[in-house]
């Protein structure tokens, strides 16, 4: 099927991808109404009720209360344990690493196996979001489909990128924040090639679930107004102590998963462990369980006092950490918007009793509230600015808005460096604010720029066919193994000089005595641990060898591999390539005194891989793509892989200083 629709759209790539980008929406879509009707259904099972999980909670027994969110917990954890490797948490990290690391994969047997997990927590009771598992459905799909597809490893990302984006957008009826958060969070970047994307996957996403769920809006918004230019400074305190109160709920997540860290229990009784203390919190505050819609649209509404608020706020952040912690799958966003409305409205009465002439009551200030917790835990502004505007249509709430979230986010970026994704990324040891050039190192691993064909020489070998090697040929390190294709060590160029003079040691010496130990990696490793051992050991080369005990050599991994790795991943990423490949012009994006043609290959390339061709070393240009005519008669354009075969007719995107670029123009085409 898809390759009639290649063949129907030959010439417009970027037409057949919009075209995925939609069906990726559709999928992420479809996977948000089905995870909601799964959850009303538990519901019924359970509760014999699929109404609001608050109701629920302030009229079953009290003994209900406890044993429901615990069996919930024990529910979901033997499903962890039974099904793939996976995790407890709110996933939206997994998903920044596998579009920034892991080149867009994503195993959707751990995602199923996440949400089903998550739908025993939710459904119980557990303090958590139904959007964690939501958006890593869309992501999962935009994968998966991909993958399928076999689109290239940058458009793959955008598909993840786009899947999460349906994911937000149907979980919340907000296509244009989910956008922007995508942009502004999963990617880090507002490069205009993947917004549109984007923005399709998100509008079909919020279509499909509106078309069955129907389009009312999340919560009940109240009228908004500004009562008076002396509310400006209300607000801007009111940022400040958003962003205090989310620093707060952060570092408290994090010292409970450091207390659940402790606990010597198995994984499998942590969970209901944390699902009971919530059941025990849920007795006397009911407003804690689930999701906390309800007890959100009623603070919004001005239904509870001032020291309800403030218990709603600290209850709220107990419960999350004990279900979050204990390892309950689901999202972090909905219970940072219950605890800003809790914060914004208690500030809001109190400002109101202050002052009542000149401000307005609590629904407003518990709005702009939740837009302050947004923006300080996930470092995110603008898409706290969007969301909120988008749910509610009402301009007047943009000044509010806009202090309420600068202030929130200046707080918390001063006194805690990480959101509360790259807080869990960090944990893991991704550093998210890194440089550019070491996340890229990071995605790309030692399989991808492995030489295989460097030779493994016997313990065996006597001492005057070493000499022989280093004088014949241009290495200046030889790599040893025993017959089992074992890895020993290795010969350095300066370790035989000394031995040329002495002609006694010729038939005693061997390889063995003269391979020594040195750094090795495996075909997993990220190109940032290889960079690394390189140049602290001021070495050429590093040996590839299997992971395991056996630690068989595999190949090696050279400077001048990797540093054109880089540079092709680098190229492969940016806007100037995207715009080759609309055919506009790109010299404009391209470092300075640089260039970037398309040229026919010549005759003695062809037949080459592409690590023979060395186009780095020979020629000092990188291939950035290849246009290639398919055996359907179709065209294709792709970054090449260094065992890619060139053939005859292809064209090559080479891009370097200009004088050699013009210099192979040249030559190539005369």
């Amino acid at each position: 099927m898809i390759g009639r629709i290649e063949r129907i759209l030959p010439r417009n790539g970027s037409t057949l991808f919009f075209l995925l980008t939609g069906a990726v929406g559709v999928a992420g879509g479809l996977s948000a109404v089905a995870f909601k009707l799964l959850l009303a259904v538990l519901m019924r099972i359970v509760f014999h009720s699929p109404d609001n999980i608050f109701d629920i909670a302030r009229t079953i027994p009290w003994y209900a209360n406890l044993a429901a969110p615990a069996l919930g917990g024990l529910a979901a954890a033997l499903v962890l344990r039974v099904g793939p490797k996976s995790a407890g948490g709110h996933g939206m990290p997994e998903i920044m690493e596998s579009v920034a690391i892991r080149r867009g994969v994503i195993d959707i047997g751990r995602v199923l196996v996440r949400s089903i997990a998550s739908l025993f927590v939710i459904g119980t009771g557990g303090s958590i979001g139904r959007e964690g598992p939501i958006v890593q459905l869309g992501a999962a799909s935009g994968s998966r489909i991909g993958r399928a597809l076999r689109v290239s490893n940058e458009r793959l990302r955008v598909l993840v990128a786009c899947g999460s984006a349906a994911g937000i957008a149907a979980a919340y009826n907000t296509p244009i924040a989910a956008t922007l958060f995508v942009l502004e969070i999963v990617l880090g970047t507002f490069a205009t090639e993947y917004l549109g994307p984007i923005l399709v996957s998100s509008v079909a996403s919020t279509l499909v679930s509106r078309l069955i769920l129907g389009s009312d809006p999340m919560y009940r918004i109240p009228a908004f107004a500004l009562v008076s230019s002396f509310e400006v400074v209300p607000y801007l305190l009111l940022g400040i102590v958003a962003g205090l109160g989310s620093v707060l709920f952060m570092v408290f997540l994090a010292a409970g998963d450091r207390a659940f860290g402790t606990l010597r229990l198995p994984r499998w009784l942590k969970t209901p462990l944390g699902g009971l203390a919530v059941g025990a919190i849920g007795i006397w505050i009911p407003h804690v369980w689930g999701n906390g819609y309800e007890t959100v649209s009623r603070i919004l509404s001005g239904e509870f006092e001032g020291r309800m608020l403030l218990l709603f706020f600290a209850a709220k952040m107990i419960a999350t950490a004990f279900t979050m912690c204990s390892g309950g799958p689901g999202g972090i966003f909905t219970p940072t918007l219950f605890i800003g409305a809790s914060l914004g409205g208690a500030f809001g009465l109190g400002v109101h009793g202050l002052f009542p002439n000149l401000t307005a009551g609590v629904g407003p200030y518990a709005l702009v509230g939740m837009a302050g917790a947004i923006a300080a835990t996930t470092h995110a502004p603008l898409t706290a600015i969007l969301m909120l505007f988008e749910l509610t249509g009402d301009y007047g709430i943009i000044l509010p808005l806009m202090l309420v979230c600068a202030a929130a986010y200046a707080t918390s970026k001063l006194l805690r460096h990480d959101s509360i994704y790259t807080a869990e990324l960090r944990r893991r040891g991704i550093a998210w604010e890194a440089p550019p050039e070491e996340r890229m190192l990071r995605s790309l691993r030692v399989r991808d720029v492995m030489r295989r064909d460097a030779p493994l020489l016997p313990e065996s070998l006597p001492l005057s066919e070493i000499v022989r090697i280093f004088t014949t040929t241009r290495v200046d390190v030889l790599f040893v193994g025993d017959k089992n294709g074992r890895f020993i060590g290795v010969i350095e160029l300066r370790q035989v000089l000394g031995a040329l003079n002495e002609q006694a040691l010729d038939p005693l010496v061997i390889a063995y005595d003269l391979a020594k130990p040195t750094a090795v990696c495996h075909p997993d490793d990220s190109l940032l641990v290889v960079n690394e051992k390189l140049w602290l050991r001021d070495l050429g080369a590093l040996p590839v060898v299997d992971a395991d005990a056996s630690r068989r050599f595999l190949g090696v991994v050279r400077r001048g591999d990797l540093a054109t790795a880089v540079d092709r991943e680098a190229i492969r990423r940016s806007p100037a390539l995207a715009r080759l490949g609309a055919r506009q012009p790109v010299d404009a994006g391209l470092p300075e005194n640089s260039r970037m043609t398309e040229v026919e290959i010549p005759d003695d390339l062809a037949g080459l891989t592409v690590r023979e061709a060395d186009f780095r070393g020979r020629l000092g240009v990188i291939l950035v793509a290849i246009s290639r005519i398919r055996d359907d008669g179709t065209p294709s354009r792709f970054v090449p892989a260094s065992d890619d075969v060139l053939r005859v007719r292809d064209r090559l995107v080479l891009m370097g200083p200009t004088d050699r670029v013009e210099r192979i123009q040249g030559e190539w085409t005369a």
